[in-house]
């Protein structure tokens, strides 16, 4: 081994690994030598180091050149600036992106086939314009409406978990409907039964382990997933989605009213509440507060103006919240 300490510094470089260990295990005088010469540090632990990585990596990583090099990238690096902008600008683009395409299901079999969807409600106006929005999307999706239960492939009750009495209901209609499910005449396509709103949000996956004849889970802010809920029940499974939105307010589905006889309607103008009060579930049945763009309001107060409509109720958790932060109200 000591003949290896006549190489040039040069020729270090070339010292294959068996040779490195080979002076590794050499006294502690050759160490000293080789440190004189070389520049080694007498510290047994870069030795080690310098056995791992070989000979090239130590001295690279321990020149100065080397740590001013680092530094001076790290000072011309991007900053946090940097970093923020490009994360707002890929959440800009998610939000851009429109597409409700879903690529395990063929949109054919998204689609209603003219099946017919019963809608029961309990609670607020707020569920009642709920199941509005709710009809839009499957109006669209295909789906007819039944005004008899009897004559209903699907059925969707909007339920509500204010109050204890509305409970008691859902479940006493729940027993009701399964019986109907299970009376269900073979030639027919299976009978489909789903909760839809507040008391499906704060339950979850427990309405399944309690009934199992329940198809479907769907929280307030997952109106838009029912199609794609509803084609994953006809394979046999029940689907839930009770997940809460920080932004979902509905603001571009209009609703479709159930009582076209009414001069009065509701519109929505907030969903969701941030008061936290000690006694009331709805933040967390409801979400955070989120409030609609004020063009589409007046858009829709304009076309149920339209239609005829005399009255309108504004709706939301907490209406005194009200703020409106999209970009057009800004620029007004």
């Amino acid at each position: 081994p000591m003949s290896l300490l006549k190489f040039s510094k040069t020729r270090l470089h070339n010292v294959s690994m068996s040779h490195v260990r080979c002076l590794l295990s050499c006294s502690s005088q050759f160490v000293a030598e080789s440190s004189q010469i070389y520049g080694f540090r007498n510290d047994y632990y870069w030795y080690y180091r310098c056995c791992k990585l070989g000979l090239n990596q130590y001295r690279k990583y321990s020149t100065t050149e080397t740590r001013e090099n680092r530094k001076r990238d790290i000072e011309n690096g991007p900053d946090l600036k940097k970093f923020i902008q490009n994360t707002v600008t890929r959440e800009f683009e998610h939000c851009n992106d429109t597409s409700d395409t879903v690529p395990y299901l063929m949109q054919a079999d998204i689609r209603g086939d003219n099946r017919h969807v019963y809608f029961e409600t309990y609670g607020c106006q707020m569920n009642v314009n709920d199941t509005e929005i709710a009809w839009s999307i499957l109006k669209d999706a295909g789906y007819k409406k039944a005004n008899d239960v009897l004559k209903a492939d699907v059925i969707l009750i909007v339920t509500c978990a204010i109050r204890e009495n509305a409970e008691k209901k859902v479940w006493s209609r729940l027993g009701y409907f399964r019986n109907l499910k299970s009376q269900r005449r073979k030639i027919l396509p299976p009978l489909k039964i789903g909760v839809l709103g507040c008391m499906a949000e704060r339950l979850k996956e427990k309405l399944l382990e309690t009934d199992k004849m329940i198809d479907l889970v769907a929280g307030p802010d997952s109106y838009r997933d029912l199609p794609r809920m509803l084609s994953l029940t006809d394979s046999g499974q029940a689907s839930v989605n009770v997940l809460l939105s920080l932004d979902e307010t509905y603001a571009d589905i209009t609703p479709v009213r159930m009582n076209t006889k009414s001069h009065t309607a509701f519109v929505s103008i907030m969903r969701g509440c941030d008061n936290m009060c000690s006694f009331c579930i709805v933040p967390f049945t409801r979400g955070r507060e989120r409030s609609r763009p004020l063009v589409s309001i007046l858009n829709e107060i304009k076309s149920l103006s339209d239609e005829g409509i005399k009255e309108i109720t504004l709706l939301g958790q907490n209406v005194n919240s009200y703020r409106d932060l999209s970009s057009s109200s800004l620029q007004s």
